[in-house]
């Protein structure tokens, strides 16, 4: 199987004008419009089992921001300007093994680039210009899959993210509940 998405991203969280609670901001303020390739094959291994594989990459494209005061971006009170962030690139390949009808061991090997997000403006009468630099991040999702019946499961994972290129380590626990209609 092979698709395209074209996705569009609207802005609705808070990301400026955040006073004194920067951790309050969410988002970034800008419509990002994505394009992406989803693809899957379902492979019959000779032991009669399955495993599917998945590949996904994606572009984003952000437009301009509006900045103004404390913001997700790292400005303070009294910055008037705007930000851009930059091109975001992201990579997914997945596998998926099924052990029984009921158990499935998962994976999914991850990588992403961000390209520099650059804000300017002024704060009083001093020009601004911020630009953290481009990040890269590999990272892996391992997981098992139980089903109780053909519509309904869970899935116990974790999302491990080493240390990259101004990417911090993490590691990020997975439960989700699959029902299907």
């Amino acid at each position: 199987d092979i698709s395209l998405a074209l996705i569009e991203t609207l802005p609705s969280g808070n990301y400026d004008r955040l006073g004194g609670r920067p951790s309050d901001g969410f988002g970034s303020g800008a419509t990002t419009t994505a394009l992406a390739l989803y693809s899957q094959m379902v492979f019959w291994l000779p032991n009669g089992r399955l495993l599917r594989s998945r590949l996904d990459l994606s572009e984003g494209f952000s437009s301009q921001a509006g900045v103004d005061d404390v913001s997700v971006y790292g400005t303070g009170a009294g910055f008037r300007g705007h930000a851009t962030p930059g091109n975001a690139f992201s990579a997914d390949a997945a596998f998926e093994y099924s052990l029984t009808r009921s158990w499935v061991l998962a994976l999914d090997v991850l990588y992403n680039h961000g390209n520099a997000t650059i804000t300017r403006g002024t704060q009083g009468s001093k020009e601004i210009l911020l630009n953290p630099g481009t990040s890269d991040g590999w990272g892996f999702a391992p997981a098992v899959e139980y089903s109780w019946t053909p519509n309904l499961g869970v899935l116990l994972g974790v999302r491990v993210i080493t240390q990259g290129h101004n990417t911090p380590a993490s590691v990020t626990p997975a439960v989700g509940i699959n029902y299907v209609l």
